[in-house]
């Protein structure tokens, strides 16, 4: 047997470098002039490797933008053209096709089947009578006026295109408050269009190299258009609407089609409004998670859900009715669940109403127990399937709904990356949610209420003044605390629920409020009715925990030993607040809520329940003032420390490692012997 070789025999006797020793030899060949001015990223230095030779300077610079910061600045000129650019917009620009063009707006015309991409937020308007565009589903002509668009980079970009020749639009900036999120958390930083060279609020990108900041980028498409169009010829025709709903995979594209399907119908049928039945507390497109709700559209949707919370008074996403499931998911409680999804359906005209199912993405299991169980309740006509899904679960959601349902199957595009994962994106609607500042109830006879345009407050939630309600008393407006899934022990009750998340829920009576222990989504009609009246005759009962706070909340049942859900049929939820704190002294809870005014007075004369459970921790509230004030947590930044009790929630950490540094893996003991440097 020959003698076993040695690695430099194998490699070579001038030895095989290294990644690492090759990137070294790379920046020692490429050496930057010295100057005292701030450096930038030229062509001859690569990315990757300046990056890397940068000090790290805590988590948050993985969102930062160079915008904000005053170091580099990556401009186009400076970076080389990628080979793998995408093209996004087939419009090209001239003298004939850009018909203005400042600091203020865009106004282009287009020729039939070109192709606008912006990204950034915007109203778009067309000018001439003849003139026609499409964006996400939803036709625009002259007498629509401007519709107002936000394309973040979080979500895959609409496309402005013209349906007719000689279209001429208009694309005029604006600056929402929702932008000046940024300053108070990293998950809002690069979303839009870099303001390096521009005071314009949007930024046209004929190719992916058009951005500034280098993000990834996805168009908005769907493969469903045909069936879609099918739709919305048959209803046309007949004045039938339809009830629509998507089943499919976590990420597998059913909101982008929900929004597709209503922007379609909308923007083609006048006059005609939807009932969207949002129904996923994990990803709802019109709340924070964590809720459930019925909601009148009409208006087209032409943006992510963080920019379109429903309140009870919109003009445009009009909040009928909601429950609060106090978790992302019902796999803790799915008789619940379908208690409340049945009280929803029952606010729906099945024969007068254009119907929208946004259904959550659990195909299996329970998941797939809930889809049946919306099914057998409501009479649809059409269902999207987004494979692969099991062809039983088809089967019997087909066999169980009413309407006998013409199923459109749709094969599932692979999934896109995202800069932000989907417990980011849940905070990011939470956090968008509670700097929200909804517009006061609409009156019932006021039919020509004007569209009211959405506004945020960038001031940190720290700052807002809290509503301070009584829980003892006579005149107590919080009635009780009632834990779903998670129930702590009473005397930690009161450290549980300070800075936590919890869903303002209104008693419609004064008892009856809680389901019974026997409750089960095969229960019969007559069955429930009959507990109910049963039940209705108690009082529910309330105790109080041993600590100094003496909150009253629900104690356990004695048969379950968890407490009982709240009855939908009798209660509904109003939205979130964030408790602050819990003055024990006087008996009082202050609250931070968006909801308006007139909304919190009315509950005085109105038993109110706050429901925690399993939401999202609100971490990005802790953290505003922090970033606010330029400091971060991981140690060092820009701007002076804040105190740590100055920050509740929140403690300081040292640096870790020799010197601050973080810890990182060396040459391995082959390279050296291999020769490496």
């Amino acid at each position: 047997m020959a003698p076993k070789r040695k690695a430099k025999e194998a490699f070579g006797q001038q030895g095989q470098l290294s990644a690492f020793a090759a990137a070294k030899i790379a920046r020692q060949q490429v050496q930057p002039e010295p100057t005292s001015a701030p450096q930038t990223i030229t062509d001859s230095v690569d990315l990757a490797t300046e990056v890397a030779s940068l000090p790290y300077n805590g988590e948050r610079s993985r969102y930062i933008s160079p915008d904000l910061t005053s170091g580099a600045v990556l401009r186009s000129a400076q970076l080389p053209p990628r080979p793998d650019a995408i093209r996004l917009s087939t419009f090209v620009p001239n003298a004939n096709t850009v018909l203005r063009d400042d600091d203020e707006c865009l106004e282009l015309s287009l020729q039939k089947g070109v192709a606008v991409v912006l990204v950034g937020e915007y109203d778009v308007c067309v000018l001439n009578d003849t003139g026609c565009i499409s964006v996400a589903g939803t036709f625009l002509i002259l007498a629509q006026g401007p519709r107002r668009v936000y394309a973040p980079t979080t979500h895959a970009l609409p496309q402005l295109r013209a349906e007719r020749d000689d279209t001429t639009i208009r694309i005029s900036s604006f600056h929402s408050r929702l932008r000046q999120l940024e300053s108070l958390s990293p998950f809002f930083c690069n979303l839009w269009n870099s303001t390096a060279n521009t005071k314009r609020s949007f930024t046209l990108l004929r190719t992916t190299d058009d951005d500034l900041l280098r993000r990834s980028l996805n168009l908005l498409e769907l493969d469903n258009e045909t069936s879609i169009r099918t739709i919305l010829n048959k209803a046309a025709s007949t004045r039938k609407w339809p009830s629509v709903m998507a089943i499919g995979s976590k990420s597998s594209g059913k909101s982008t089609l929900n929004r597709f399907i209503v922007n379609k119908m909308l923007s083609s049928i006048r006059g005609l409004s939807c009932m969207y039945l949002d129904l996923d507390p994990g990803q709802p497109e019109f709340g924070p998670a964590g809720l459930i709700s019925l909601v009148e559209v009409k208006v087209p949707i032409l943006g992510p859900p963080f920019t379109h919370h429903a309140s009870s008074g919109s003009a445009q996403y009009r909040l009928i009715r909601s429950h609060a499931i106090a978790a992302t998911s019902f796999k803790d409680d799915p008789e619940h669940y379908n208690s409340c999804v049945r009280d929803l359906l029952k606010r729906v005209r099945f024969e007068r109403d254009f119907i929208v199912v946004n259904t959550c993405g659990w195909v299996n299991g329970l998941g797939a127990s809930a889809l049946v169980e919306i099914a057998s309740h409501l009479p649809l006509s059409d269902l999207f399937v987004l494979d692969p899904v099991d062809e039983a679960l088809v089967r019997e959601i087909h066999l169980r709904s009413g309407g006998k349902p013409t199923i459109h199957h749709t094969p599932r595009r692979p999934p896109r990356p995202s800069s932000r994962t989907p417990a980011e994106m849940r905070a990011m609607q939470s956090m968008s949610y509670f700097h929200r500042r909804f517009p006061p109830p609409i009156p019932t006879n006021n039919d020509q209420t004007p569209l009211a345009q959405p506004k945020w407050s960038a001031k940190p939630i720290s700052k807002v003044r809290p509503w301070v309600i009584d829980y003892a008393g006579p005149s107590r407006g919080i009635h009780a605390v009632l834990s779903h899934a998670q129930t702590p022990d009473p005397a930690f009750l009161s450290e549980v629920l300070a800075g936590a998340l919890v869903a303002i829920v209104v008693l419609e009576q004064p008892t009856n409020f809680l389901l019974s222990d026997s409750s089960h989504p095969t229960a019969s009609a007559a069955e429930e009715e009959e507990e109910e009246e049963e039940e209705g005759e108690a009082e529910d009962p309330i105790s109080l925990t041993p600590d100094s706070s003496s909150l009253p909340y629900v104690p356990p049942s004695a048969k379950t030993g968890i407490p009982r859900s709240l009855n939908p049929g009798t209660t509904h939820a109003l939205g979130l607040a964030l408790v602050r704190g819990i003055d024990t002294t006087h008996k009082q809870l202050h609250l931070l809520t968006p909801l308006p005014e007139a909304e919190m007075t009315a509950l005085k004369s109105q038993k109110v329940v706050l429901v925690r459970g399993a939401f999202d921790a609100p971490e990005w509230a802790y953290l505003e003032d922090g970033f606010a004030r330029g400091a971060t947590l991981a140690g060092g930044g820009v701007g002076a420390a804040v105190a740590a009790e100055e920050r509740p929630w929140v403690s300081r950490r040292e640096r870790v490692g020799i010197e601050g540094k973080v810890w990182r893996l060396r040459h391995p003991p082959l390279a050296a012997a291999m020769g490496g440097r």
